[in-house]
């Protein structure tokens, strides 16, 4: 899978910003946290991933093929899933037809599980954030 599913960060500059006026202790808070909600969220959807009859089959399935690496900026981490094998099936989430005319309901996993999540995710990493920046700012930091 080349970059997988993507989505932009607003105000990436002015975050990573603050980020580096705390120093490394901060981008690794918050690398650290990402980490974890990149584990939860991987371990979420591994339980809840479809693994119908149809889909049953040799060789790698959708679930065999997530993966957590490394982000583009220093402190984020990527969850993907999909590969040549197994690519990821937009179809499973949103339904579809067969050639036989019979239409296949959605059973969403990846996007209803972010959804879910995303809140936790955004306070653990806010807390991260300002855990750094209190112990930065405690050690005379400007």
């Amino acid at each position: 899978m080349a970059d997988g599913i993507s989505c932009k960060v607003m105000d990436l500059d002015a975050k990573l910003a603050i980020l580096s006026r705390l120093g490394t202790a901060g981008v690794a808070a918050v690398l650290a946290a990402n980490q974890i909600n990149a584990r939860e969220f991987a371990s979420s959807v591994s339980q809840i991933v479809p693994i119908g009859d149809d889909e049953k089959r040799e060789g790698e399935h959708l679930v065999s093929t997530l993966a957590i690496g490394e982000g583009k900026t220093p402190t984020a981490t990527k969850v993907s899933i999909g590969g040549p094998e197994a690519p990821y099936v937009l179809h499973l989430e949103v339904g579809h037809m067969t050639k036989s005319g019979k239409h296949v309901p959605g059973r969403p996993f990846w996007w209803t599980t972010m959804r879910l999540h995303y809140r936790a995710y955004r306070a653990r990493t806010a807390r991260a954030v300002n855990a750094a920046a209190k112990k930065a700012f405690a050690s005379g930091g400007s």
